[in-house]
């Protein structure tokens, strides 16, 4: 079976108990549509991470949502939209899936075609060597900065999150343990910081 449409049945099934869960008004209090229906908002981050994720989609954070095109939306809270994600249009849940699948043979055929150009062009064996190795790192750096921007997502996520609790407990500190394990983050990501700016 075509490993694109296996793919894509996975992604269309993410889409549509995410939809479920969206849709539900029983969890309104915690997720629920946006005032135009083409926007979900997450108005209780911890308890949607530990409790309705996984039990509607098995996964306890948003970052499968992003990709499989779902994007954060300028907001006070915490906002997602997508394409074809949209309140009583269930059936346009079929497009997502079909996107994702045309966006995964676009890219792999793009970066394959690439390489079997240059490769074509090659006069040595040895030569063919190099330009692959090149290849290869050059994906790895797109893999890298890839997950540099997921990291910094993540941390936007985690510090909307962090202000969304103290918020809900009037401007109260959190309790001593939590305190101290945000400071642990906060020491580590300025660890990380300075240990990416040395290599610059």
């Amino acid at each position: 079976m075509d490993p694109g449409y296996l793919k894509r049945n996975k992604c269309l099934e993410f889409v549509k108990k995410a939809y479920e869960m969206v849709n539900d008004p029983s969890t309104d209090s915690i997720i629920s549509w946006g005032p135009n229906g083409d926007t979900f908002i997450v108005w209780n981050p911890s308890k949607c991470c530990t409790d309705l994720l996984p039990q509607y989609l098995g996964i306890r954070n948003f970052k499968k949502f992003e990709y499989y095109g779902f994007k954060m939306v300028e907001s006070r809270q915490l906002e997602f939209a997508c394409d074809d994600f949209v309140k009583d249009q269930p059936e346009l849940l079929e497009k997502i899936g079909q996107r994702y699948k045309e966006m995964l043979y676009q890219n792999h055929g793009k970066r394959v075609e690439t390489l079997v150009n240059r490769l074509k062009s090659c006069k040595t064996e040895k030569e063919g060597v190099l330009v692959s190795i090149e290849y290869f790192k050059k994906g790895e750096m797109k893999m890298r900065a890839k997950m540099d921007q997921f990291l910094a997502k993540e941390v936007e996520r985690f510090m909307k999150t962090v202000a969304y609790e103290r918020k809900i407990r009037g401007g109260e500190d959190l309790p001593k343990h939590v305190e101290d394990r945000l400071q642990l983050v906060c020491d580590s990501l300025d660890n990380l910081t300075n240990a990416a700016a040395a290599d610059l």
